[in-house]
Formats: structure tokens, C-alpha cells, sequence
């Protein structure tokens, strides 16, 4: 996906690639859900919980800080 976006907008590109990650795990704990025939309150909560947990939240987000702060010094000691 970076190819398409420029490099002064990788930064939006990080966030925004965060948020779509949670949300696709809620969706896919939703169908999941949905396959195994729970009602729809058990589904919205299981997938709220899920999706906004601290376990999920911090290795989500630490894991593109991580990988942003690695690549941005490699960057540097090659240049």
C-alpha cells in the first residue's frame, strides 16, 4: 500500500492502516459470531470487547511504532 501513497503521507497511511486492522477483527469476530448463531447483543459486545481490549490496543498500536522507529533509523545509519 505504500507505493501508492507519497512519502510526506506515510504517517496517515500508518494510522490509518491501525484503525482498518481493528476494525476488520471486529468484523471477522462478528461473522464469527454470526456462524455460530449468537444473538445480536452477544455479538456487539463480544466484538466490542475484543476489538478494544488493552492486549489488542497495545500490541496493535506498538507494533507500527516499532516497525516506523526501526525502519527510520535503519533509513539513517544508510544514508
Amino acid at each position: 500500500m505504500s507505493v501508492f501513497v507519497p512519502m510526506d503521507k506515510t504517517e496517515v497511511l500508518y494510522h490509518f492502516l491501525i484503525v482498518a486492522r481493528f476494525f476488520f477483527a471486529g468484523v471477522s469476530f462478528s461473522v464469527y459470531c454470526r456462524y455460530h448463531k449468537l444473538t445480536s447483543a452477544y455479538t456487539l459486545v463480544g466484538s466490542m470487547i475484543y476489538v478494544f481490549s488493552g492486549y489488542a490496543l497495545l500490541t496493535g498500536i506498538m507494533r507500527y511504532f516499532v516497525i516506523y522507529h526501526c525502519t527510520k533509523s535503519w533509513l539513517l545509519l544508510n544514508f
